[in-house]
């Protein structure tokens, strides 16, 4: 008999507790009903910013080194040799139908990160032309919304280790670094004050 009441009063006890939970889980999921909700029940005294960060209006999506396509420079040792440069993508971050970037420049550096020349873009790709660029000359015009392709002509008979490109306006620029794991804080460049303000 107290073994069938011990059996019972067990459960009794388990039923009331999934009973118990199934309640307790229903109004915590009325409470519940946004991310500032879940916010204020997992802890009152913080504050969440749940906007999204703005994007930059100028925006360097890549940098890398390549050979500039069907361009070559006549070396009287060497022949017809292919262009080497630093190739750019690059984005404005507002719809419309053409930007103008006025400033779009590239530093190359040397090992001891001493600067080597300052460039600005000579070739960009077109939608016309996306296998093979188009020498630029004068300004640069981007559409808005859409990656552009842009090339800066490495240094000629100096090896470059580190290159740095600056792109923007009087308000606003985009500093990216090749190689992506150096920090465009450790070099001298015109920009860097508009960049690292003090």
């Amino acid at each position: 008999m107290i073994e069938m009441n011990a059996k019972f009063f067990i459960s009794l006890v388990f039923f009331v507790s999934i009973f118990m939970f199934i309640l307790t889980g229903t109004s915590f999921s009325q409470e519940i009903k946004t991310l500032e909700d879940i916010r204020k029940k997992l802890n009152p005294s913080s504050k969440v910013s749940l906007q999204k960060k703005e994007k930059k209006k100028f925006e360097i999506k890549s940098i890398r080194p390549c050979t500039v396509q069907g361009w070559f420079t006549n070396d009287k040792k060497k022949g017809d040799t292919q262009i080497q440069g630093v190739e750019v993508n690059l984005r404005v971050n507002e719809k419309g139908d053409i930007f103008p970037v006025p400033l779009f420049v590239c530093y190359f550096y040397d090992k001891e990160k001493n600067l080597v020349e300052r460039k600005k873009a000579e070739f960009f790709y077109s939608e016309k032309s996306l296998d093979r660029p188009t020498e630029l000359t004068g300004d640069l015009f981007v559409k808005g919304k859409r990656d552009t392709r842009i090339i800066f002509i490495s240094p000629v008979n100096i090896r470059f280790k580190y290159a740095l490109c600056v792109i923007g306006n009087n308000e606003e620029v985009d500093v990216a670094t090749f190689p992506k794991s150096i920090s465009s804080s450790d070099f001298e460049f015109d920009e860097k004050k508009s960049r690292y303000p003090e």
